[in-house]
């Protein structure tokens, strides 16, 4: 599970951590294969800008937290899987915050809620829009680990557009990553613009028929994504973090192991 800070300046998503997503898994349930599981991690429990703990109560009851699901390949989405959480929505157990925690929704759906074909996957968070009669606007959106790091060279007029958009309309970005995927890997440009190709639109794409590896199928959670990001990111150059997933995960849901001890 990863941190990562897309607001300005290294910040959150309108300044809110729990709006600022993570990462998203999917994969088919262990023991099961009618079935699959998908993962939402959102808020970091340490923030860069300001640095330190963030804010205690695990998901904002302003939001919504929203799972989008593509069935027929054109980027748009067909089913959405939609959360909220009430203002007195509480956990029990341990302490959800330590200094590397993130808060988790875990769906298990049958594989015949997704479709008869492979399928595309993106998360969001929305919230309302000012003014008494303000509908949901989207404060961000992902689907591919650490990809964000190459909207870096956007300007903020378009980092933001890039937050709020939809995944049809990602062509637009495409000679921005390409120019970033020149710098960081020393692409050539043909060859810059053809990766960036594979990475948008940022959709992760997963078919419950076959085993869960990212970037191939899905993400499972022991897939070290990091790894796979920066060999795209340096074009070889730098293959692994040394890190390694992480080990502490359950067999059975909610697979994702508990959390650690608080850290101030």
């Amino acid at each position: 599970m990863s941190h990562h800070y897309s607001g300005p300046e290294w910040g959150f998503p309108l300044g809110d951590a729990r709006l600022d997503l993570t990462d998203l898994y999917a994969f088919p349930k262990p023991g099961d294969t009618g079935k699959s599981i998908l993962v939402m991690n959102v808020h970091p429990s340490v923030g860069e800008n300001p640095p330190g703990p963030t804010i205690t109560e695990p998901f904002a009851p302003m939001a919504l937290y929203e799972l989008k699901v593509d069935t027929d390949g054109d980027a748009v989405a067909d089913i959405a899987y939609r959360v909220c959480f009430s203002s007195s929505f509480q956990f029990t157990g341990d302490d959800f915050f330590a200094d590397i925690d993130v808060c988790s929704i875990v769906l298990e759906v049958p594989n015949s809620a997704l479709g008869p074909k492979p399928v595309g996957l993106w998360h969001r968070t929305l919230v309302r829009a000012e003014g008494a009669r303000g509908g949901w606007v989207q404060a961000e959106r992902g689907a591919r680990p650490a990809q964000l790091f190459l909207a870096l060279g956007l300007s903020e007029t378009e980092r933001a557009a890039y937050l709020t958009g939809e995944p049809k309309d990602d062509v637009r970005f495409l000679a921005a990553f390409a120019h970033a995927l020149e710098h960081t890997g020393g692409y050539a440009p043909q060859e810059a613009k053809r990766v960036a190709g594979i990475m948008l639109p940022e959709i992760l794409f997963y078919d419950p028929a076959r085993a869960a590896s990212f970037p191939e199928n899905g993400r499972a959670l022991t897939d070290d994504a990091v790894d796979a990001f920066l060999a795209i990111l340096t074009n070889g150059k730098i293959t692994g973090d040394k890190v390694g997933p992480h080990k502490d995960l359950l067999a059975e849901f909610p697979y994702l192991g508990p959390p650690h001890g608080v850290k101030r």
